[in-house]
């Protein structure tokens, strides 16, 4: 049990990490137009995603809001690098994962059970956007 909570802890901090460097590189390639660094930021939300689709997450899990956080972000990042077939098949993947999540809406219409209202409320604003354009043109979600 102890162990598992220490796998649990790892995995956590391990994907918190990688998406804000990314968040950072992602943010620094936009101010400084430097595409170098979207594409880093971009390889470091793909990592953190492949991490996150490999543990066996409840609808519930508070790691998803991370989830779909480098979801939007991946489709985001290569928006921002004008790679639109990228950019469609992100979104999708998003629509998917945010689908999914919705199932377990409450009364109450929040998103995620265990989220504040502000994540739910970015998620629930971002899947309207990604429906609506055929491009983001969204900052990265923070």
């Amino acid at each position: 049990q102890h162990q598992a909570l220490t796998e649990r802890m790892s995995v956590e901090l391990t994907v918190v990490c990688m998406y804000n460097l990314g968040l950072a590189l992602h943010m620094s390639g936009i101010r400084t137009g430097r595409p170098h660094f979207i594409v880093k930021a971009s390889q470091l939300y793909l990592k953190t995603y492949r991490i996150l689709v490999g543990c066996d997450l409840a609808q519930d899990d508070p790691l998803l809001c991370i989830l779909l956080a480098a979801t939007a972000n991946i489709s985001a990042a290569y928006a921002d690098l004008m790679d639109v077939s990228s950019t469609r098949h992100w979104r999708r993947v998003f629509l998917h994962i945010y689908g999914w999540i919705s199932q377990q809406r409450t009364a109450g219409g929040t998103i995620l059970s265990s989220q504040e209202h502000e994540d739910s409320r970015f998620f629930a604003l971002s899947a309207v956007l990604f429906q609506n354009t055929d491009l983001l043109a969204t900052a990265p979600a923070a």
